[in-house]
């Protein structure tokens, strides 16, 4: 399923959520079961898709999954890896709050730098290049997510 398709939306990284809630209400007006009774399937998807594009990670993800492709085909780099690394052994050995905020800060700059990059693209379907830093992305959001929530203790080492 292509989830920007099955809501007329534009294949890219940014969309405005305004925009995606639009076009979910419109889906579900008009493939709702309540009102078309052909369309119980087309709203099961509709809804499969909002829920997807409307977090960031998941929309990167579907759009490398949209290419044939996976995170997993574009590595971090080594020292990417052992920033995140270090910065989960310090929440481990629980360090003081402003080290640990610190090396957020310095992984989240990169974060939104190659999310920056990623908003910028060209057309649809993306260079190696641009994947490459798309991957990268999803796979430092994934370890920020992880690691924000061992810090407020809502997830174990």
């Amino acid at each position: 399923m292509n989830a920007f398709e099955c809501l007329g939306l534009a294949i890219e990284f940014r969309i405005d959520s305004k925009a995606l809630r639009s076009a979910f209400i419109q889906t579900q007006r008009e493939n709702h079961p309540d009102h078309n009774a052909l369309g119980s399937d087309l709203s099961e998807q509709s809804n499969r898709a909002f829920e997807l594009l409307k977090d960031e990670l998941s929309r990167a993800r579907h759009l490398l999954e949209l290419q044939g492709l996976d995170e997993r085909n574009f590595p971090l780099s080594t020292s990417d890896l052992m920033a995140w690394m270090e910065l989960g052994e310090e929440l481990e050995m629980g360090s003081a709050e402003s080290e640990i905020e610190g090396l957020f800060a310095e992984r989240e700059g990169q974060l939104t730098a190659w999310k920056e990059q990623i908003i910028g693209f060209g057309a649809f379907p993306f260079e190696k290049e641009e994947n490459t830093i798309l991957a990268q992305w999803i796979q430092g959001e994934s370890y920020r997510r992880r690691l924000r929530k061992i810090q407020r203790g809502e997830q174990e080492i």
